[in-house]
């Protein structure tokens, strides 16, 4: 017997367009944050011995490390405040568990069987926040573009700003460094080829439930 399909209702499409929004600056803050955490990782891997310093020391790299955290917290508080969307988000709990993990950094002991789980398997740092907020938008936009709508903002640019933050990291943790506006341009360059291949982990990584 062939399943029924059971559309959304009016209510719930409203709810998902809502979400929806709620969800655009926290996800594409997510994903900067995370594609500069991964440049700058990979350039003093490649280049450790032109550093002076390891870059996770700097109060720049620690702030892209805050805006992953709030925005994973933002992610999960639209999930939860979000009801009746229609569609079924499969990696919404590990949102809200990141969330919980987040907003309690020096919990070890949790009252809650999946939590306690959670912490014990070091899921607060295997886990690539980036790719459960990718998948759960992947969730809501693929579900809006199939009724219809567009405009969904699937896809952040490379900014001379974002060129600016790894810059400011290289400036304090290189030996030597010459910021003229060619660099900046090639500095550019770089982090457009690299978001290519950053986003095709995300997309592609084992840990993400292929959304159709």
């Amino acid at each position: 017997m062939k399943r029924q399909r059971i559309e959304p209702s009016h209510t719930q499409i409203e709810n998902l367009k809502i979400l929806h929004l709620s969800l655009i600056m926290p996800v594409h803050e997510m994903m900067k944050a995370t594609l500069l955490i991964a440049y700058i990782n990979q350039l003093y891997r490649v280049n450790r011995r032109y550093f002076a310093a390891n870059p996770v020391n700097t109060f720049t790299y620690q702030a892209l490390k805050a805006v992953e955290d709030i925005s994973i917290i933002n992610v999960a508080e639209a999930l939860v405040k979000v009801q009746e969307v229609g569609v079924e988000i499969s990696k919404k709990a590990d949102a809200i568990k990141h969330r919980h993990a987040v907003s309690h950094p020096f919990t070890v002991k949790w009252r809650s069987k999946d939590m306690q789980i959670f912490h014990d398997k070091d899921r607060k740092y295997v886990d690539i926040k980036a790719v459960i907020v990718w998948d759960i938008y992947r969730t809501v936009t693929n579900k809006l573009r199939k009724l219809g709508n567009d405009n969904l903002y699937e896809d952040f640019s490379i900014t001379k700003e974002m060129a600016g933050l790894v810059l400011l990291v290289m400036d304090n943790t290189m030996k030597c460094i010459d910021k003229n506006t060619e660099f900046v341009e090639q500095m550019l360059e770089s982090l457009s080829t690299f978001k290519v291949k950053f986003m095709d982990f995300v997309v592609r990584n084992p840990a993400v439930q292929k959304t159709k």
